[in-house]
C-alpha cells in the first residue's frame, strides 16, 4: 500500500509495514527536509515484529523516500543526530545485505541460535552498534 497525502508545504508518506504497520514520513518540501520516525535510525533498527513490522517493509519505505530525495535533503531519524542523503543510502545498503544473508542461511534451515552464531551483522557492527535485538526481531519478520 502507498499512501501519499500533500499538506501545502510537506507531504507525509505511508508505504506500508515497515517499523510497525503505521509508519509515516514527513516531508517539509520547502526545506528539504524529512522526518523519518523509527524507520530510520543511526544504529540497528528496531523491528517490531509483533505489531507488524517486516524488515523487507523497511527497506521498501526507505528505498521509497530516497528516491524522492536529492544529494542535499537531510534526514531527521527517529532517534539520534539528524543525518543526509548518503547515511540513508548505506543504511538501506546494510538492511538490504543483512536481511540477503539472514533468508538465505533461514532457507538452508538454520535456527536463530545458528544465525547469531554466523555474525551475519558483524562487518557493520562497528557502524550500527550491537545486533542482538535486531537479529531476533529480523528473524522474526523474515521467518513468518
Amino acid at each position: 500500500m502507498k499512501t501519499v497525502l500533500t499538506y501545502g508545504t510537506f507531504d507525509l508518506f505511508h508505504f506500508g509495514p515497515a517499523h510497525t504497520t503505521g509508519d509515516t514520513a514527513v516531508y517539509f518540501r520547502s526545506a528539504n527536509v524529512i522526518h523519518m520516525g523509527d524507520v530510520f535510525f543511526p544504529r540497528y533498527p528496531y523491528i517490531d515484529a509483533g505489531n507488524g513490522g517486516d524488515l523487507h517493509g523497511m527497506i521498501r519505505f526507505c528505498e521509497e523516500i530516497l528516491a524522492r530525495l536529492n544529494p542535499d535533503s537531510v534526514v531527521v531519524p527517529g532517534h539520534g543526530p539528524v543525518k543526509g542523503y548518503d547515511d540513508l543510502a548505506s543504511y538501506i545498503e546494510m538492511l538490504e545485505t543483512i536481511a540477503q544473508r539472514m533468508s538465505d542461511m533461514i532457507d538452508q534451515g538454520m535456527t536463530l541460535d545458528e544465525i547469531i552464531a554466523a555474525a551475519p551483522t558483524a562487518d557493520f557492527d562497528e557502524s550500527f552498534g550491537n545486533p542482538a535485538l535486531f537479529i531476533n526481531k529480523a528473524y522474526e519478520s523474515l521467518s513468518r
